[in-house]
């Protein structure tokens, strides 16, 4: 059930609670799109310049990706002349918008978007190393104080953040004033440049875009990073114009419709196969996939799935291992594999029928 207010979110959870055995008890899933919204943008906020960011396993697996810079060490080395943490695998790379499956001859490009898939520990790790991402989210900047804002605003003032948010509505900011105890707001438009001057939105680890407006967006973003914020996140209503944001600076460009339809997808899918996350607005897909009791074991290398993947992550009761080519994947480990969404139908045949 889509719901458009929190409210009325609010009260069919009230129903199902109040009443047991009611029609209210047939909705299995509520779906709020600016709730996905502002998870996505916050997990990417909370990660220095990572541009999009997964969790699995219950938070003991993560997905990061990042942009290759042209100053990058990274750059222009094939993948297996390039030092990564033994706990994380490089999955997949975009350029020019398309992914694809890389190896171990594979050349990073300025430009490029790595993914990575591996341990928060050794994730880190090589965050520090590889992407300056040394430092904590200090400073965050909300642009737009309607309803993503507001709920975003909320989830930043439980941490130790300093925010500022900037609202035109004069009335809406007095709401906003009364309700948050730590946030500075502001009223103001975001696309006036002296503003943004004014309050120091230049030294923002983080400026983040949610007006209702595509174009007032992308201009409070440019402007922002022009001014010297780390960090542009921008909320796109057009899905067609997510790409277009990116190439011209913007850091991360979020669609609300494609947030709320990976959920729905995740939701959907059948159990012996979950879809757990979609990567690069559709085109790659994460699935967990148990092996039957009656698959033999064998080294990873010795697996072959005809469709171009990579096995990122075995889950082996409690543990979360990175795998090689000569670790053992035995009956009942769960797998988390990374693929282009054309080849997931693909890799269920093939492990459907692995004994």
């Amino acid at each position: 059930c889509f719901i458009k207010k929190k409210e009325s979110m609010e009260n069919l959870n009230s129903l199902k609670d109040e009443y047991k055995s009611s029609y209210a008890q047939a909705i299995d899933n509520i779906i709020w799109p600016q709730k996905f919204l502002v998870q996505e943008i916050f997990k990417i906020i909370t990660v220095p310049d990572a541009v999009d960011v997964e969790n699995f396993a219950k938070g003991r697996a993560r997905l990061f990706e990042y942009r290759i810079k042209e100053d990058s060490e990274l750059t222009n080395k094939p993948l297996k002349d390039c030092y990564f943490n033994s706990e994380v695998l490089v999955v997949g790379i975009v350029r020019n918008d398309e992914l694809f499956i890389p190896n171990g001859n594979t050349v990073l490009l300025a430009g490029d978007k790595a993914i990575l898939i591996g341990t928060p520990i050794g994730l880190d790790i090589t965050a520090s190393e590889l992407f300056e991402a040394k430092g904590k989210v200090k400073k965050i900047g909300i642009i737009g104080g309607g309803v993503v804002g507001h709920e975003l605003a909320l989830e930043l003032e439980k941490t130790s953040m300093q925010l500022k948010i900037i609202e035109k509505d004069y009335d809406r900011c007095l709401e906003l004033s009364q309700e948050f105890k730590k946030a500075l707001v502001l009223n103001g438009s975001g696309t006036s440049l002296e503003l943004l001057e004014e309050e120091d939105f230049g030294h923002c680890d983080v400026v983040v875009a949610v007006t209702n407006s595509d174009e007032k967006n992308l201009l409070c973003s440019l402007l922002a990073k022009q001014l010297g914020a780390k960090k542009g996140i921008t909320r796109v209503l057009q899905d067609a114009t997510a790409n277009l944001f990116e190439r011209v600076g913007i850091d991360v460009a979020i669609s609300q419709r494609e947030a709320c339809l990976n959920e729905i997808k995740n939701r959907t899918i059948d159990s012996r196969a979950d879809v757990i996350a979609t990567v690069e607005r559709g085109q790659g897909e994460i699935i967990e996939l148990q092996l039957s009791q009656n698959f033999k074991s064998k080294p990873l290398y010795e697996i072959k799935i005809p469709a171009n993947c990579v096995i990122a992550i075995v889950r082996r009761g409690s543990k979360v291992i990175i795998p090689k080519g000569k670790t053992e994947i035995r009956p009942l480990d769960k797998l988390l594999i990374f693929t282009k969404t054309d080849n997931v139908h693909i890799v269920k045949e093939y492990f459907d029928n692995a004994l």
